[in-house]
């Protein structure tokens, strides 16, 4: 019984083999350990060459590999789409505005209209300068920040701040064309 196991174990490495384009140079034997010509060898112990080996592993992983491969080609699609479209887009650094001495300005400008004026209208005064000057604060910012592709950031909020660009001036001058 096993003459014929062995001989179909042959049999079936062969047309394996001869299926997938390889040269079978495998010769059955008797497995009596003699005879033949490849010493007595079963079919299972003969060695194949790296290149039949390596046939082998990619036929038997063919799903797994092209699994691989099309995961890392659709992570580089994403990838290259981000940087070379997303990215230039949102690119964007970061500059400091010093708001609080723009805001001073403000209130020392409205204290000099106030000189002479009475009470109530020096409050009205006040009340109307500080809330046009948060408003027209807050459209020269925008107004800067997209001219300029930055995000800025109250100068008083860095730790440190040697290489950051300042916009005050920038600002301060949107400020006095918008009164």
């Amino acid at each position: 019984m096993s003459d014929k196991v062995q001989n179909n174990n042959q049999q079936n490495l062969e047309s394996l083999l001869r299926n997938n384009n390889y040269d079978t140079t495998i010769k059955a034997t008797s497995g009596a350990g003699s005879g033949g010509e490849d010493g007595g060898k079963s079919a299972s112990q003969h060695k194949l060459s790296f290149g039949m080996k390596f046939n082998l592993f990619i036929e038997n992983n063919r799903i797994v590999i092209t699994s691989l491969v099309f995961g890392v080609l659709a992570s580089v699609v994403v990838l290259g789409t981000y940087v070379g479209f997303i990215a230039p887009r949102i690119n964007k650094t970061i500059a400091t505005v010093d708001i609080q001495t723009l805001m001073q300005e403000v209130t020392l400008s409205t204290f000099k209209d106030m000189t002479g004026l009475s009470p109530d209208k020096q409050s009205d005064l006040a009340k109307n300068n500080i809330t046009q000057a948060g408003h027209r604060m807050e459209q020269a910012l925008a107004i800067i920040s997209e001219r300029n592709h930055v995000v800025l950031v109250q100068k008083q909020a860095l730790a440190f701040d040697k290489n950051v660009p300042d916009f005050t001036d920038e600002v301060r001058n949107a400020l006095k064309v918008s009164k």
